[in-house]
């Protein structure tokens, strides 16, 4: 019994003692140890192991267990999943207690468990056993218990089979529907009742698991709660109106309070008509008619390592927040957070990166409108958005700019010459309208001037007049001088619409800052000086411009890409005669050719390549995954983010891995192919000249295919360097597809 204590206690001084690595930084979660047995497998390999399970029917489920697969394999392979991390090992250990205290052990090996990297409150489970929990529900949940209850609902859906249930009957009611003239929307209204009777009965079920481990009945409803105002951020704490306040920099003492604050809606009874999930009052009411467990606990595991969970997933969630463009959500959350970890400097580059986002949202308004996180703020997330209200775009791009320069670290200068270039170019404001201190001084003059100020004595009238021209004239410089100092040091910003202009009054002394405002007047002076030329041109002219850019362009576009990081290819096959039909099987099989075709003929041109599209399952590793995750990610949101002005905050991940392995492009390609209907059209048409008949019946019953290719190489800003687009009106043909490429590899081989 003394060791048990002992050991006990050795864990909990251990999980205490991983809080103070939030102190000053935090490292994000990445995967870790053995690589899933699903993700090695592959899609085929796995719907070969769901068959053999499946006592039923196999053949009438073949196509639910290929879309599951497919949708899996890709989540898996998104960049989006976590497994073997801190998060994803705590997870597992509270879905066992779980199983094993209520009786349900042998269920165990039949669930595997990911974290998935999403700042949304979620859970989702798969007919296979793959359950997932996003990262922003690790940060909302208050105890262990309500984890508990959570992953006892999702595994229910597992043994109750539900996904396999809903998809029959979804294939059931469309087929009828086509067969009847009933309203769609009584189609949506039944189907909507399926799936509510199947959330209601995998409450049923998960709280009886959930009690009988143990765990105190009364989190399970709390976790509704959770659900209801996930919506909000982790906690409600009022934002401090003088957090942003610096040395020559106050911002406005009712920019960021609130007056009144809004109540916060509760929509516990909405009506879940169309919904696919049962309303909260109604879900608290049937688990209310259950037996529980009121006096049960609220964890196993032990309270300091589930505050690690919960503040890991606090601060992971911050980044997430970023790259999904809730940037009032990550400025508000770092804030709560830095009231815990005053010194942590990942916090600040939150905070700073946040204000970025809102200057891009004021700045360039449609962003903001396309936006769905704006409509979502409630509560004290409201003094942000009052803040930014009340901002003009100048002084907005200030406050970020002051933020991210505080951080001095060279890999934000990207975002600190965006939001310089926006203040020149968008808002034609430069650094010469703020009010800028002296350029540094040397230490002998500091001393020099210093001396001068404390030994200088200002004169009457009468003596200034007796002084010789010369030394009228340095007697007013020195007066002007020391004038000047003491009105700037008297500058009141707090009364002033104009505060903002001296809000970069010492970062303006920093010639790093300068030549960034100089750079950007340089860019517009030059954009406008061609926009002048162009426009006096006569339409002749301009046409003989274009065509020489073009060729210049061209030439330009020459490029040898030696060393390559490959992504895995995209082929989408599909049928669109009747009803648009994604033919999983052949677009697997032909995109697995395509990616080791590609391999090929890269390396017959002696390529250096980073392979991330075709890896024998034997040779993967979870290193090689990382790589694929943090690239994949970069690439999602440089493509969500594109005619959005805004720079992906993922892009520092893959800087560092660029540099470690000193790639220098990215080539990324793709097929889609469809089977269209037929035109029968000229069937009709040519009786009319009968002995054409026999040809046109001829073409209508031929196949008709269209088949679109992409090649495109990006150097590793993002950039793209050259690309190139095939249409062709047949199917997709392995052999047309390696000429493709091949055609394109030997355009980015050419020696300069």
């Amino acid at each position: 019994m003394k060791y048990f204590f002992l050991l006990a206690l050795l864990l909990t001084v251990q999980a205490y003692s991983q809080l103070p690595q939030f102190k000053y930084s935090m490292i994000h979660s990445e995967c870790k140890g053995e690589i899933p047995a699903k993700l090695k497998n592959g899609v085929l390999a796995n719907v070969s192991i769901d068959l053999a399970k499946d006592k039923s029917d196999w053949y009438l489920n073949k196509d639910f267990y290929l879309q599951t697969q497919y949708y899996l394999n890709s989540l898996l392979k998104s960049g989006k999943v976590i497994f073997g991390d801190k998060m994803n090992d705590y997870v597992n250990q509270v879905a066992k207690d779980v199983l094993i205290k209520s009786g349900n052990d042998s269920i165990i090996n039949k669930i595997e468990i990911f974290i998935l990297k999403s700042n949304k409150v979620n859970a989702v489970a798969m007919q296979d056993g793959s359950i997932f929990i996003t990262v922003g529900l690790l940060a909302q949940i208050e105890n262990e218990a309500q984890l508990a209850f959570t992953l006892a609902h999702e595994i229910s859906h597992v043994i109750l089979k539900h996904n396999l249930e809903s998809y029959n009957e979804v294939k059931q009611e469309v087929k009828n529907y086509k067969q009847s003239s009933e309203n769609v929307n009584d189609v949506i209204e039944r189907l909507s009742d399926y799936s509510k009777q199947k959330e209601l009965e995998a409450d049923s079920l998960g709280y009886t698991i959930f009690s009988k481990a143990g765990y105190d009945s009364d989190e399970a409803i709390k976790m509704l709660y959770v659900l209801l105002y996930s919506h909000l951020p982790f906690d409600e704490l009022p934002f401090s109106s003088t957090f942003f306040n610096k040395e020559n920099y106050t911002l406005p003492s009712d920019y960021l309070s609130l007056e009144t604050m809004g109540e916060i809606s509760n929509n516990i009874d909405i009506d879940d008509t169309y919904s696919t999930h049962p309303n909260i009052q109604n879900r608290i009411e049937g688990m209310e008619k259950l037996e529980g467990n009121p006096s049960g606990i609220t964890q196993y595991s032990g309270d300091s390592l589930f505050t690690y969970i919960n503040t890991k997933a606090r601060f992971e969630n911050q980044y997430l927040n970023l790259i999904s463009k809730n940037f009032f959500r990550v400025v508000y959350e770092s804030y709560l957070l830095k009231l815990q970890y005053p010194n942590n400097t990942y916090l600040d580059a939150c905070i700073a990166k946040g204000l970025y986002g809102l200057s891009k949202f004021k700045t360039y308004p449609e962003i903001a409108t396309n936006s769905s996180w704006e409509n979502e703020i409630e509560g004290n997330t409201e003094s942000i958005k009052n803040m930014y209200n009340k901002m003009s775009q100048e002084e907005l791009a200030t406050l970020a700019i002051k933020a991210i320069y505080a951080l001095k670290d060279p890999n934000l200068n990207s975002y600190l010459y965006d939001l310089v270039s926006d203040m020149v170019e968008t808002m034609e404001f430069d650094y010469n309208d703020f009010i800028v201190k002296d350029k540094p001084k040397s230490e002998k003059t500091i001393l020099k001037e210093k001396k001068e100020n404390e030994s200088f004595l200002e004169l009457t009238d009468q003596e200034y007049e007796k002084l010789s021209k010369v030394d009228k004239i340095i007697y007013k410089k020195k007066l002007n001088r020391i004038n000047n100092e003491k009105e700037l040091e008297k500058i009141n910003l707090s009364t002033d619409d104009s505060y903002f202009l001296s809000g970069l009054y010492t970062e303006l002394t920093d010639t790093t800052l300068i030549n960034m405002f100089e750079k950007s007047i340089s860019v517009r002076k030059k954009n406008k000086e061609f926009e002048e030329f162009y426009n006096r041109m006569s339409y002749k002219k301009k046409e003989r411009y274009n065509r020489k850019q073009i060729k210049k362009n061209l030439k330009e576009s020459k490029v040898n890409a030696d060393s390559i990081v490959l992504i895995e290819p995209f082929y989408y096959s599909v049928d669109d005669r009747n009803s648009t039909k994604f033919k999983i099987e052949e677009s697997i099989k032909k995109k697995e050719r395509m990616a080791k075709e590609t391999t090929r003929i890269l390396k017959q041109y002696d390529k250096t390549v980073l392979n991330l599209s075709y890896v024998k399952s034997n040779t993967l590793s979870t290193e090689r995954l990382n790589q694929e995750y943090a690239i994949k990610e970069w690439m999602n949101e440089k493509e969500e983010n594109s005619g959005y002005h805004i720079l992906p905050f993922s892009k520092q991940k893959v800087d560092t891995l660029f540099e470690q392995y000193g790639y220098k492009y990215i080539l990324e390609t793709g097929v889609f192919t469809a089977r269209i209907k037929s035109d029968w059209s000229v069937v009709w048409s040519s009786i009319l000249v009968y002995p054409t008949v026999p040809l046109a019946i001829a073409y209508a019953i031929t196949p008709k295919y269209i088949t679109y290719k992409y090649a495109t190489l990006y150097d590793t800003n993002g950039n793209e360097v050259l690309s190139n687009v095939s249409e062709v009106v047949r199917k997709g043909n392995g052999s047309l597809d390696r000429l493709f490429i091949e055609d394109f590899v030997r355009k980015i081989s050419v020696k300069k």
